[in-house]
Formats: C-alpha cells, structure tokens, sequence
C-alpha cells in the first residue's frame, strides 16, 4: 500500500499538479465570481481547487431551491453534458 501511495505522490509533485490546480482554482474561481455577478441564479461558491461546489438557485437573494416540476438543475446538468462539462448535483437538487 505504501508503494502506491508514494507513486502517487511523486506523479504529483513530478507533474506539478496540485500547483497547477490551484493555479488553476483562481481562473475558475474568478470566472465563477464573474458569472455570479452578472446571474443570479449563482448562489455561493465553495471549494478548493478544481473541486468546486456552486449553488445553483432561484434567486440568490433568497436562496430558495427550484419547484421540482421544472427539473431545473437536471436540465440544467444535461445542457452542460453537452457542451463536455460534467456536473455531479446532490441527491435533494430536482
């Protein structure tokens, strides 16, 4: 077990990955911060990385979720699939 986990960590330090990611993190993150200012269905935005939660809402002053008759955020992940962007959304989303 020991041998993969430091293969692992040497392909990480090797690659520069986590580096990357994280310089990665600040155009994401600026980019998403944009969109927010301009959208407001852009609720928070948590996450470190390239592992980024965004709160997808109704309206971001309230914070409320979707009706689940609009089938908002599975409309909303199969656009994205798509366009090659993968969305992972919680169980209790509709």
């Amino acid at each position: 077990m020991y041998i993969i986990a430091d293969a692992a960590l040497n392909e990480l330090n090797n690659k520069k990955l986590i580096h990357t990611a994280m310089k990665m993190d600040n155009y994401l993150r600026n980019g998403l911060e944009k969109l927010s200012d301009d959208r407001n269905i852009i609720g928070d935005i948590h996450g470190l990385g390239l592992l980024i939660a965004i709160e997808i809402v109704p309206n971001k002053n309230t914070e409320g979720m979707f009706e689940k008759e609009l089938k908002a955020v599975y409309r909303l992940s199969k656009i994205e699939m798509k366009k090659g962007i993968l969305l992972y959304t919680r169980k209790t989303a509709y």
